[in-house]
């Protein structure tokens, strides 16, 4: 008995679904890598001001005479 021309067989419908699945895991590991990225970007402005914060502190504390920081090699 011959098969119908519109019935497709399980191997390119598996195909096709382990296509789709890639593609929905590729976008929520883009999803997650966005989030993580801007997480980090708040962290790191987060971190800048309190290091400013503490320089500001320092300078006035000492009269505005702050020793520059040196810079590692």
């Amino acid at each position: 008995m011959a098969r119908k021309a519109d019935d497709p067989s399980p191997e390119p419908l598996a195909k096709i679904d382990k296509q789709r699945a890639d593609r929905e895991d590729g976008t929520r590991a883009l999803d997650e890598a966005t989030k993580q990225g801007i997480a980090v970007r708040k962290n790191m402005a987060s971190l800048r001001e309190l290091g400013l914060a503490k320089e500001a502190e320092k300078q006035v504390l000492s009269g505005g005479q702050v020793k520059p920081k040196k810079r590692p090699k």
